[in-house]
């Protein structure tokens, strides 16, 4: 089914074959994250893992995008990523 972005919760988002499987596809994607959930930056792999926390404190505020997908109830749904 054709989309715009991929939308999903922190239940998906702790599972990193889900992940890896919309990497694979190169379909964009926003999904929610426990912050203690280990990342890798992408030059560093496969080098030590961070917090989520860890990375999104780091980052500047100029690397971050806003993605919006729907109206909602109360208002657009959104989302900031990077």
């Amino acid at each position: 089914m054709p989309s715009e972005v991929v939308v999903a919760d922190s239940g998906y988002g702790k599972y990193p074959s889900f992940l890896e499987g919309l990497e694979d596809r190169k379909l964009p994607y926003v999904c929610g994250l426990e912050s203690t959930f280990g990342v890798r930056l992408p030059e560093e792999r496969p080098s030590p893992l961070y917090t989520a926390e860890e990375v999104i404190g780091s980052l500047p505020q100029e690397a971050w995008q806003t993605v919006s997908w729907r109206e909602g109830t109360k208002g657009t749904l959104w989302a900031s990523k990077w």
